[in-house]
């Protein structure tokens, strides 16, 4: 089968929407700063726009998304912690779930069926990626295996919704399978205005995904080179956090005790809590060190609004081995700096049936 790709790229910049409806540029950098309050003069009619997720408008105009007939020649993405997705037994593996956990609702029948009938989401390569730097930061998914999945849909184009919805004043996260029956679409398009900022993508029963293609992620042996200096910030790292751990040692204090006495609630006579204190906060400016010398090293071409994405997904790992953490770091920039090579790798894998045609 095939498909065509779009490539949005990492590095980019953004589109707010001015309440005269036209919009303007804003850098991915000013964007994540906050530049001059999160205001900026509109472009069109110069008034003070105050940009953020709220008016955050479609990035390509000419999108070809956009164009109904071509939903189905273009090859869509998701990630996601099942490796069967979209899976047949997915609502039989929920109510088991509950079942196992001995889970209370006031309505279980109304709870199973309003998580087993959401619709699922399809997107760009980009979008599918940020998803998963979105779960592993705010999903508890930082440890979880991840795939993913490119697809195949079939889509009657006489069934799409008339340009897009916008997720800031329509929910696109919550479309049901029923809303969508009702609504007679095989597909709600819609911009992203939370991750990959200013894309499309689709909202769908699975009935719409023809076939799927899979790979794991992170890429197996596909990694950014390891840069000479990663030993030295690993190395302040670790001798940052051995500082704090003796000198916590040292005080013979329960850590409560420790903390009323940074707060000046007890008495400090020898300064030990005072000075384990600044040692903690230098043991924090050396994991930032840490963070920048990664961001710099190996996401080079990848915008502000991503590098932050990405770090804090990442940081979840600091708790591991520094020299883990920093490994995984490279595999997981491998797929920012490096889509072609695993565009090449899911588009090579075989194809999964989904729906008959």
């Amino acid at each position: 089968m095939t498909l065509i790709e779009r490539n949005d790229g990492f590095d980019y910049d953004l589109r707010m929407l001015c309440s005269c409806g036209l919009p303007s540029p804003v850098s991915a950098a000013d964007y994540v700063d906050g530049a001059h309050g999160s205001h900026m003069p509109c472009v069109h009619c110069g008034e003070s726009l105050h940009y953020g997720p709220a008016v955050a408008a479609l990035r390509d105009p000419d999108d070809p998304a956009l164009d109904d007939s071509a939903l189905n020649t273009l090859a869509w993405y998701h990630t996601s912690t099942q490796p069967d997705w979209p899976s047949p037994n997915f609502s039989a593996d929920f109510v088991a779930g509950l079942d196992e956990r001995d889970v209370l609702m006031p309505s279980r029948e109304a709870f199973i069926a309003e998580h087993t009938s959401k619709a699922l989401h399809v997107g760009t390569y980009e979008a599918a990626i940020e998803n998963m730097l979105r779960r592993m930061n705010d999903e508890l998914d930082s440890h979880a295996q991840f795939y993913l999945y490119r697809v195949k849909l079939d889509l009657d184009p006489r069934k799409i919704n008339p340009g897009f919805r916008d997720e800031n004043h329509e929910i696109a996260s919550d479309i049901s399978t029923l809303e969508l029956e009702k609504d007679e679409l095989d597909a709600v398009r819609y911009l992203n205005v939370h991750e990959a900022i200013g894309t499309l993508s689709l909202a769908i029963p699975p009935q719409a995904i023809r076939a799927v293609q899979r790979i794991h992620l992170p890429v197996p042996d596909l990694t950014m080179p390891a840069d000479a200096n990663d030993d030295l910030f690993i190395r302040g790292v670790v001798d940052a956090a051995r500082r704090v751990s003796d000198a916590a040692s040292e005080l013979r204090v329960t850590p409560g005790e420790r903390r009323r006495m940074e707060l000046g609630i007890l008495p400090d006579p020898t300064g030990a809590a005072k000075r384990h204190h600044e040692l903690r906060h230098s043991s924090y400016e050396a994991v930032r060190r840490l963070e920048r010398h990664l961001e710099d090293q190996y996401l080079p071409h990848a915008s502000a609004v991503l590098r932050r994405v990405f770090t804090q997904a990442a940081a979840h790992w600091q708790e591991d081995c520094i020299d883990e953490y920093v490994w995984r770091y490279r595999a997981l920039a491998a797929l920012v700096e490096m889509p072609a090579h695993v565009r090449a790798n899911v588009g090579a894998a075989a194809w999964r049936q989904v729906a008959a045609i």
